[in-house]
């Protein structure tokens, strides 16, 4: 195992999802919460999935040309 392997996350923090995203906390939040982001529990900590990040995001709409606020 290279050590590049070794520092890639798996997995991210709703915070982290939040900063990278640009979407509040709160709203990420509320996503998992509802179930339009996977997110998984282990004690305390919840993790978000690169691959379910992304299927997340590629599943919001598109904004329409002209649309874009």
């Amino acid at each position: 195992m290279t050590q590049s392997s070794l520092l890639r996350k798996v997995g991210y923090r709703p915070s982290e999802v939040a900063d990278a995203t640009g979407f509040s906390l709160r709203t990420i939040r509320r996503r998992i919460a509802e179930g339009e982001l996977v997110a998984y529990r282990s004690g305390a900590a919840i993790i978000v999935y690169p691959e379910d990040l992304e299927t997340w995001l590629r599943s919001l709409p598109r904004v329409a040309t002209g649309d874009a606020a």
